[in-house]
């Protein structure tokens, strides 16, 4: 008798908000990714949120898209 277990990728935020460091947006995002290419699998679902949701500038004018807090 085979058991199968479907596993639920984790669901991890990471906060984006103007005048953040993109290193602090991006560093955390290739971390996950890279853990998701390593396992071959989505083992996270990285979403990258704000308070109002939208475009974000970080202090170096770079534009993040991101969705709601909550939303």
């Amino acid at each position: 008798m085979t058991i199968f277990c479907q596993m639920i990728a984790h669901r991890v935020f990471v906060l984006a908000y103007d005048g953040c460091q993109l290193l602090d947006v991006t560093g955390p995002a290739t971390v996950f990714g890279a853990a998701n290419e390593a396992s071959g699998r989505p083992f996270y679902d990285l979403r990258t949120v704000s308070p109002d949701g939208g475009v974000v500038r970080s202090n170096a004018g770079v534009a993040i898209q991101s969705g709601k807090i909550g939303g």
